[in-house]
């Protein structure tokens, strides 16, 4: 067994010890205390000694030291949101999620984060949701709201608060407004960008086709590696994507890099059949690649990346966004953003559906978790085609009313 370093302290105030085997440190403290009269204890793991220290904190401020695994009365909303967060949620989310969930956390605590947990209620709740309506989107709003939902049913389930204190909030109706239209480029512009790409070189040249003719977001294609793709059957599979990960403890003004991760939902893994004018633009980035590694004295694999730096490491997104941006600039395109490209092919491919069962299949060359998502991006589309299906009815019905009548 690992010897541990231990630092001492009172009873019940827990400990923190390194695990040499391991090499993390380790947290102990008794949280309640079993029928049977034995100690409930929790070990968590971390890779600092100020995460663990801090972690530590955290316990002795929600149990107290007599172990009876009553929370402290006094523990704040915005305690309890931190305290969720590092012991529950973040091992539900990716790590370049949490990033986006500290910032939603930080958004509730300015409005609740100084109100006692025991204390909150629905009047709280709903001046919270009010006046995120009026200063944020709709869509903050629920984000936000849910992640506080999430926060105060784990409460409830431990015991922590009696009643759910957002079963009387009123979220009011969302109003119906004219959707703007999906910033897609038009057939024009497609054209003019499909142009400009010929003078640029074969790594941006394959990517952004790969955005525009294929769909992919724009971490999938920075992950493609050449194994990935039949030149034969004309498919690629989707299985890995670039992303930055978050570091909470990063130094001040440090960039973070890039690491290959899962897609982002088990619908994003998916095999892709776009047209020949992808595997064209891959051809040329693969033979491009392929003499660049022969300058250099490296072996060329399948297994390498399909778009890597000079240095052979991973493309950085933020790199390939303004690569994007530079070439809509200069032809005058706005929205010049990557994921533009991915809703141009979602658009373009909407616009030759005829059925619900094509609609499935865009849904599906989109990476989407469910035809809901791209229905309700592009409401739009989806509603000219009920229209023609509800037209292309209307005529069948009077067809065989005519029918009969002639027949009467």
């Amino acid at each position: 067994m690992a010897k541990k370093h231990s630092k001492r302290r009172s009873n019940g105030e827990g400990g923190i010890s390194y695990n040499k085997t391991s090499k993390r440190w380790v947290v102990a403290y008794q949280i309640g205390i079993r029928d049977d009269g034995k100690p409930i204890k929790k070990y968590p793991t971390f890779g600092t000694e100020q995460e663990a220290v801090a972690a530590l904190r955290q316990l002795q401020m929600l149990y107290p030291s007599d172990g009876s695994g009553k929370m402290d009365p006094n523990i704040t909303v915005g305690e309890w949101l931190d305290f969720f967060l590092e012991n529950y949620k973040r091992f539900e989310i990716k790590d370049t999620t949490l990033g986006s969930y500290e910032c939603r956390i930080r958004m509730i605590k300015k409005r609740l984060g100084g109100v006692k947990l025991v204390n909150l209620n629905a009047s709280h709740i709903q001046a919270m949701v009010n006046d995120m309506l009026r200063n944020k989107s709709r869509s903050t709003m629920m984000k936000d709201y849910s992640l506080l939902g999430s926060a105060l049913k784990k409460a409830k389930q431990m015991g922590k608060i009696k009643e759910h204190p957002m079963d009387d909030v009123v979220i009011p109706k969302e109003e119906v407004v004219e959707l703007e239209e999906n910033p897609a480029l038009s057939e024009e512009d497609t054209r003019r960008l499909i142009l400009a790409l010929e003078k640029e070189t074969p790594l941006t040249r394959a990517a952004i086709i790969l955005y525009l003719a294929a769909g992919l977001r724009l971490g999938e294609a920075l992950g493609l590696k050449w194994k990935d793709i039949n030149f034969e059957e004309r498919l690629f599979r989707v299985e890995r994507a670039v992303c930055i990960p978050h570091h909470k403890n990063a130094p001040a003004g440090q960039k973070a890099k890039p690491v290959l991760s899962t897609p982002k939902t088990s619908a994003s893994i998916r095999a892709v059949y776009p047209p020949d004018l992808v595997f064209c633009a891959l051809e040329e980035q693969r033979e491009a690649q392929q003499e660049f590694f022969a300058l250099h004295g490296r072996v060329w694999s399948e297994d390498e990346l399909v778009f890597q730096t000079k240095n052979f490491t991973i493309v950085h997104p933020r790199n390939m966004q303004e690569r994007a941006e530079r070439i809509f600039k200069a032809l005058g395109i706005k929205g010049g953003h990557v994921h533009a490209l991915r809703h141009t092919f979602c658009t373009r491919s909407m616009e030759n559906t005829t059925s619900f069962y094509e609609a499935e299949l865009v849904s599906k060359n989109m990476g989407h978790s469910n035809l809901k998502i791209t229905l309700g991006t592009y409401t739009k589309k989806a509603d000219e085609r009920r229209r023609e299906a509800a037209i292309d009815l209307n005529k069948l019905f009077s067809k065989i009313i005519n029918e009969n009548a002639a027949n009467d």
